[in-house]
């Protein structure tokens, strides 16, 4: 299963979104977008994860599925995987959240992919529709 996550912020901390789209075989399976409050950028992409992972424990057992996460935030991909070091104390509990998450998994995997891929591209555009209506 692939899992197409993006965050959106109004502002760095500002009127944030989270969602996520979830493919299996190239067949839209699922898919969630909500508001979360005020809130940064990294927090956005940080919840989109979580909640595609949440979603994906619900639909099918974790623990005999993997999982490709693809996303267009490098920095926390790279802290996702353990590349690099989660500096931002309110990013802490959420990287401990996402780990926690994708140990339930036979395998979950971490991919940075540019802004422009057609998926990604279609979770910004739920995002920004999210919050144009407020």
């Amino acid at each position: 299963m692939t899992i197409y996550t993006d965050g959106a912020a109004r502002g760095n901390p500002g009127p944030s979104a989270s969602g996520f789209i979830a493919v299996e075989d190239g067949k839209v399976i699922g898919s969630e977008f909500r508001p979360n409050g005020k809130k940064t950028n990294n927090y956005a992409e940080y919840a989109a994860m979580i909640m595609g992972l949440e979603w994906c424990a619900v639909q099918q057992d974790p623990g005999s599925i993997r999982v490709l996460i693809r996303s267009d935030s490098e920095l926390v991909v790279r802290q996702a995987r353990g590349e690099y070091r989660v500096k931002a104390h309110g990013l802490r509990a959420l990287n401990r959240r996402l780990a926690e998450l994708a140990s339930r998994f036979a395998g979950v995997d971490f991919q940075s992919l540019p802004r422009e891929n057609r998926m990604i591209s279609r979770v910004d555009r739920e995002l920004n529709l999210l919050l144009d209506r407020g």
